[in-house]
């Protein structure tokens, strides 16, 4: 969806699978949804279920706001995380990040 374009009449979440190619299903869809010209109505958003620590600052690459500087993205177990009970790929079956948000509430 361009800024500044009219109100959004529909929106497109992509999951993508245990692959973590969030990036790649959310430009093959843009792709698509601006190959059928309905980009102008049209949201598409991917969630990247991160498994590296990300702040506000790192996302939007310094750009965000002060208020939220020091936000933390949800994290889904990295590697050198010290509890190896939590999978990395525990968000496809709906489990907990790090901070407790589950990712079938993140999705809701």
């Amino acid at each position: 969806h361009p800024p500044g374009s009219e109100a959004v009449q529909q929106a497109i979440i992509v999951v993508n699978g245990a692959t973590r190619a969030d990036e790649k299903y959310f430009r093959d869809m843009v792709r698509i949804v601006g190959q059928r010209n309905k980009q102008e109505h049209t949201l598409v958003v991917a969630p990247a279920w991160g498994e590296k620590r990300c702040s506000a600052a790192d996302w939007s690459r310094g750009t965000s706001s002060q208020e939220y500087s020091d936000a933390q993205a949800l994290l889904w177990a990295p590697q050198d995380f010290p509890f190896p009970t939590i999978d990395v790929r525990s968000w496809i079956f709906g489990g907990g990040s790090v901070q407790g948000s589950h990712s079938f509430e993140v999705l809701d």
